[in-house]
This record gives structure tokens, sequence and C-alpha cells, in this order.
């Protein structure tokens, strides 16, 4: 299984057409060269591939690489934790 690293590097590549090897945590987004337009498809990209939904605002304080890594992060953490958590079916007759 790929780590949130690994897809989310392949993506952000993808769609901003750059080398993966500049999909760097300290990469600045504004420096990897990608339009408004890269972006915004970037970040419908990554909602689809880790099924998240990230809000505007959220986007809107994605600085470097490292700042999607996080948040992107944070949220397979919180989707993790949340299955394990989960009641499982009752199966109590």
């Amino acid at each position: 299984m790929d780590t949130v690293s690994e897809r989310m590097s392949r993506v952000m590549a993808a769609k901003m057409q750059v080398a993966p090897d500049r999909i760097t945590s300290s990469a600045r987004l504004d420096e990897l060269g990608a339009t408004s337009i890269d972006m915004v498809e970037t970040i419908m990209a990554l909602e689809d591939e880790f099924k998240v939904e990230i809000p505007d605002a959220a986007a809107e304080k994605f600085h470097t690489v490292g700042d999607v890594e996080a948040f992107l992060s944070s949220r397979e953490r919180m989707k993790r934790e949340s299955s394990e958590t989960a009641p499982g079916p009752n199966l109590a007759r």
C-alpha cells in the first residue's frame, strides 16, 4: 500500500506537470509553476484519490507540499480512527 506522501506526490506531479522529484515537503506550491487552474484540478484529483473533501478555506492555506501532505495525513488518520472505533454489526440475537 502506498503512503500518503507517495499517493499525493504521484497525483501532484501528474496534475502540475512537474517531475516527481520536485514534489518535496519543502517545495512551495507557487514555485512549482502551477497556474490557479492547475491548483484547482490538483485539489480535485487529490479529493478523488483520498476520498475526502478539501474545503476552499483549507486549500487557501496550502503554501507548501508539506502543508498539503499534513492535511491529507490528518484526514487519513481521522478515517482510520473512526473505522477502528465504529461499532460493528450487532450479532446478538
